[in-house]
């Protein structure tokens, strides 16, 4: 069930209505009512040094083509507008893997956060019941509050102006039939499997390269010959073992991915080649 909340900023907010869009897009975040403590323990250890923060919350590879947006603001926000702290949280159960994936895909940010265990959703709550994409908030950490937030969708200058200019906090909100899906069922063990005379075959350890690191795993892991191999969500890549039999070891040998040239280029298949 989808639950759209349309919010009119308060009053005397005349000349925000680039924000005012932000708020009331499809796809909305607000701070559950009575939870400015939680949100204060939140940036606590955070290394945050501003009050008055600007903070990203994502999900790494959620949405691939939403990161876009927060690349950019991040950028204007800190080349046009000195001393303002933008804050990068990424709701992940690994935080080695969401850090190298900021890494590789270059996001900038003053602070880097990594919520390993969905504290976030104690503080927050979306309309569609879970987070899905990028959400970009300006927190007042002092007083424990969301004082803005959304999917913000289209960015311009005058968008960023406004959010900066804007400072009072809108409404909590607890949204029906908030029901978010936690990590904890999004992987399934061989012990939970249901399927009569299934059991475990063999034990091997993952011997990693540097800098790498299992975020999770999509389609199914394969062995061949003795070399094992399996798509990384967060690599967007395959990569590659071979096995040393003698210690059950299975050591990182490649990573099986598609060059700049790939993953630009546009090809044409001729029409004839979908009627085959």
């Amino acid at each position: 069930m989808l639950a759209v909340v349309m919010l009119c900023l308060p009053a005397g907010a005349n000349g925000f209505e680039e924000v005012e869009r932000m708020v009331n897009l499809t796809l909305q975040i607000r701070q559950r009512p009575g939870t400015e403590q939680l949100l204060r323990d939140y940036f606590e250890n955070s290394g945050c040094q501003n009050d008055t923060v600007y903070a990203v919350l994502y999900v790494p590879s959620n949405c691939p083509r939403c990161e876009v947006f927060f690349m950019k603001m991040f950028y204007k926000m800190m080349k046009k507008h000195e001393g303002n702290e933008i804050v990068l949280i990424a709701a992940y159960p690994s935080p080695k893997a969401a850090a190298r994936y900021n890494r590789k895909n270059q996001f900038p940010a003053d602070v880097y956060m990594y919520d390993t265990t969905q504290v976030y959703d104690k503080i927050f709550n979306f309309n569609i019941g879970v987070l899905s994409v990028p959400y970009v908030m300006k927190i007042d950490r002092k007083n424990g509050r969301m004082v803005v937030g959304g999917n913000a969708g289209l960015l311009s200058d005058e968008f960023i102006e406004q959010l900066l200019a804007y400072n009072t906090p809108i409404e909590m909100v607890e949204f029906a039939n908030n029901v978010t899906e936690g990590w904890e069922n999004s992987d399934i063990t061989i012990g939970e499997i249901d399927a009569p005379g299934l059991e475990q075959a063999c034990e091997y350890r993952l011997e990693m390269s540097d800098g790498y690191a299992v975020s999770s795993v999509y389609s199914i892991p394969k062995f061949h010959k003795q070399y094992f191999v399996y798509n990384d969500r967060l690599e967007f890549a395959v990569l590659l073992f071979e096995a040393d039999e003698r210690n059950k070891l299975l050591r990182q040998t490649a990573v099986i991915e598609a060059d700049s040239t790939e993953r630009y280029r546009f090809i044409e298949i001729p029409e004839r080649k979908f009627k085959q």
